[in-house]
């Protein structure tokens, strides 16, 4: 398709970028639909009501309601991590992976030691995990690195007490 421009030089346009503008126009209503609802539900729009109220109810009312939720959602976070501390206190150092895995391999491999393999592992998988996390950081963005920072130190700290502790046995 040719165009005309005002000082009568011809311009071509592809015949995609023509059939492509209903689709843009489509998108960018869609775009604009989308960001209209999310507005409103998170009460960015300045209305009275908040969202997922009836209409005419005050926002209070709401809010109220959100705040209850939000009280009941952090006593089960709450209860969940009691609950995950007991289980931790349970399992202590024998857990079932840890019994599983050397019986497993002593049963394949009679004469083997399992239990010292296992526990010469452990701080190895700790530095490795140490090294994936610092190439991760390495490779994201920098204003992502302060929510990863400390995952290097971690698992450093991790492997140098799992080493520390295996070294007194």
């Amino acid at each position: 398709m040719d165009r005309v421009l005002a000082q009568g030089a011809k311009v071509s346009v592809p015949a995609t970028t023509v059939a492509a503008r209903p689709h843009a126009i489509t998108g960018i209503a869609v775009l604009g639909l989308l960001a209209g609802s999310l507005a409103s539900f998170f009460r960015l729009d300045g209305g009275e009501t908040a969202a997922g109220s009836p209409a005419g109810e005050p926002a209070s009312t709401a809010a109220t309601s959100n705040d209850a939720a939000l009280q009941a959602l952090a006593t089960e976070v709450s209860a969940l991590r009691r609950q995950r501390k007991i289980c931790k206190a349970r399992a202590g150092p024998g857990d079932a992976l840890a019994d599983y895995w050397p019986r497993t391999w002593k049963q394949a491999l009679p004469g083997s030691d399992p239990e010292q393999a296992w526990h010469l592992l452990r701080p190895l998988a700790a530095l490795r995990a140490a090294a994936v996390y610092q190439h991760f950081l390495d490779n994201i963005e920098p204003s992502e690195r302060i929510y990863h920072e400390e995952d290097v130190r971690a698992a450093l700290e991790t492997a140098a007490r799992l080493a520390a502790h295996d070294s007194r046995r």
